[in-house]
């Protein structure tokens, strides 16, 4: 079964939610978003030539967002020079 196949309607329902449920033992989603998010912040914090601005600039977000998510995941914008 592709992926794609997964969301047509004329799957059955089961097969769709044991589809998109994740295995036991697996990392939560939230974790895995903020593994995710703090690779987008490295990235463009590298791309940008660690000027914040820029790098917020970059990922379409407030300049007061991407200092708050640098502070939560702990990143200090001088280690991507």
């Amino acid at each position: 079964m592709c992926a794609s196949s997964r969301v047509w309607p004329n799957a059955s329902a089961w097969a769709w939610t044991t589809a998109w449920a994740p295995a036991p033992g697996t990392t939560s989603f939230a974790t895995r978003m903020e593994v995710h998010e703090r690779a987008l912040l490295r990235e463009a914090l590298r791309r940008a030539k660690v000027v914040v601005a820029d790098a917020a600039d970059l990922l379409h977000l407030p300049r007061k967002t991407m200092y708050d998510k640098l502070a939560r995941y702990e990143l200090d914008p001088a280690p991507f020079r």
